[in-house]
């Protein structure tokens, strides 16, 4: 790759909408980016190019892990010729990013944050998030497929456990039979893990893209159940907390 050194070197923000450059791409364009500050990764294909190499993309980051403020890494299939269930999406994870101490504002999905739904003992969400971080945006990309345990309650329980330090327990009848529909409760857990993760953390956004159209009411009624929605205890720590939908066809 050729780039005229004066204007490239001296870049401090990009984005790359609807991206098709692989993260071993993206780590070559970096190595001339030294001053770059705000990184938008919208990386789009077919599933015939998957899986996204989330491991590689964190190496081809670690050289900005001192100097970069905005991050958003975003992805899409666009073609799923050939896809069967449980075919593999991405590869790896982009956390932990713990040494990333310039970063302030982090937008993606828990999905590519962890990787593979293998990884069931995944690290708490303060073992992933960088330290100094004021704004978290999580997304809803790749809810729902079988490649993941990125499901509601998976991630309900994660932002429960970061949030208030509670863990969602699912209630069961005497005979140990699930209820239907499924019933949760909150338990105490210990203290929320921002204050000492990401003491500095003011905005949280759930980007509800993909829930906008699902049948599914999970959050809904696990907060009905606990009779506190997250939100109201968010905000009660001096966080705000905002909910996007997009309306669109699916």
């Amino acid at each position: 790759m050729r780039f005229h050194q004066p204007y490239v070197c001296d870049l401090t923000t990009l984005h790359l909408k609807k991206c098709i450059a692989r993260p071993r791409t993206l780590g070559r364009l970096i190595e001339h980016l030294p001053r770059l500050t705000t990184l938008e990764y919208d990386y789009i294909c077919t599933f015939s190019e998957a899986p996204l190499d989330c491991d590689r993309l964190r190496s081809a980051l670690l050289p900005l892990r001192h100097t970069l403020k905005h991050l958003a890494v975003r992805f899409r299939l666009y073609d799923f010729y050939g896809y069967e269930p449980g075919d593999p999406l991405c590869k790896g994870s982009l956390g932990p990013l713990r040494a990333f101490d310039a970063l302030i504002s982090l937008d993606t999905p828990l999905a590519i944050l962890y990787g593979h739904a293998e990884k069931v003992n995944d690290p708490p969400l303060t073992e992933m998030l960088p330290p100094c971080l004021q704004k978290l945006t999580i997304l809803d990309e790749i809810w729902g497929d079988n490649e993941f345990i990125w499901d509601e309650l998976q991630f309900y329980r994660v932002l429960r456990a970061f949030f208030t330090g509670e863990k969602v327990m699912e209630c069961y009848s005497p005979d140990g039979e699930r209820f239907s529909p499924p019933s949760y409760l909150l338990e105490e857990g210990g203290e929320p893990g921002w204050k000492e993760a990401t003491p500095q953390l003011s905005e949280f956004v759930l980007d509800k893209d993909w829930a906008a159209y699902s049948e599914s009411v999970f959050l809904s009624a696990v907060e009905q159940e606990a009779g506190r929605p997250l939100k109201l205890d968010v905000e009660r720590q001096g966080i705000r907390y905002s909910c996007l939908y997009h309306h669109r066809d699916p």
